[in-house]
């Protein structure tokens, strides 16, 4: 079955986000497909950029794996989230396996300057 994308700008259906630290310490969880990075990462954080990973895994029918196209839409939402604040993001996939199931967790390290 091939991906279907969102018609908005939300994360994919029944979202799981996990947001590590630089040590890949959990420091945030959330099934909120509303989820704002930019809110949530930098309202408590006193610096002016910061690294991050972020976890997605997704038990929606319409995201069956992991390939390119599931891939480019994750990442265009996350440039396109921290964008919109006004941020800098270089983003680079942590997890190299391509193929596994959504259902399973693809991080991403992100590395955010305030723009």
């Amino acid at each position: 079955m091939p991906l279907r994308k969102p018609r908005t700008n939300d994360w994919p259906p029944q979202v799981r986000l996990y947001v590590y630290d630089e040590e890949m310490r959990l420091i945030e969880e959330s099934r909120n497909r509303k989820y704002d990075l930019n809110d949530n990462l930098f309202q408590v954080w006193h610096e002016d950029h910061r690294t991050v990973y972020l976890g997605v895994e997704t038990a929606s029918k319409n995201w069956p794996v992991w390939d390119e196209g599931s891939l480019q839409w994750i990442e265009a939402r996350i440039v396109w989230d921290l964008k919109f604040d006004g941020n800098e993001v270089s983003l680079s996939r942590h997890t190299r396996q391509t193929g596994r199931p959504c259902t399973e967790e693809f991080i991403w390290r992100l590395d955010i300057r305030d723009g």
